[in-house]
């Protein structure tokens, strides 16, 4: 049941790319839909409605930025750096509770729980969370997608997401 919302929402903002116009919106338009988003977020009205403001911003807030999303025509620097957080971010998502979990112990027994140490904790965790599944899309998926592609897909290996770094724009 958990996975239905996020699957059926996946399929109607596929459908819905098909069946709205198809002008490209610019970067600024993006911005604007998560700046609305995020306020959106942290409006304190939230609390007479008993959680249906929360219910429809996820409805309709994270499918209004989906959308406007799937539709940008990223070029140049944008688009390499968009690429590479596609690439990293299932191994980002699987492998990053371990670094909170040992970030936020070792801040707790040493004490950096005041001032400006807990935002440096957060940056160094987020630094060394990336960089661990920028080494995991690179060293480790190539090799195991091609050995999951000879035992499994053959002859229809899937690409590897690094191979999508390499490539020029």
């Amino acid at each position: 049941m958990r996975l239905a919302y996020p699957f059926i929402a996946g399929i109607a903002v596929y459908r819905a790319l098909d069946a709205l116009p198809r002008n490209s919106p610019s970067l600024r338009q993006f911005l604007l839909v998560a700046a609305l988003f995020t306020l959106a977020l942290t409006l304190t009205i939230a609390d007479r409605f008993g959680g249906l403001y929360e219910s429809a911003i996820a409805l309709f807030g994270v499918l209004a930025a989906l959308h406007v999303g799937a539709r940008l025509q990223l070029r140049g620097t944008t688009r390499r750096i968009a690429c590479w957080l596609g690439a990293i971010s299932y191994p980002l998502h699987a492998t990053h509770y371990p670094f909170v979990r040992i970030f936020s112990r070792t801040a707790r027994a040493a004490r950096l729980d005041h001032g400006a140490a807990p935002f440096a904790v957060i940056a160094l965790e987020i630094i060394v969370a990336l960089a661990f599944a920028a080494v995991v899309v690179r060293h480790v998926e190539p090799p195991l997608r091609r050995w999951l592609g000879r035992i499994a897909f053959a002859p229809h290996a899937p690409q590897a997401p690094a191979a999508i770094l390499r490539t020029p724009p």
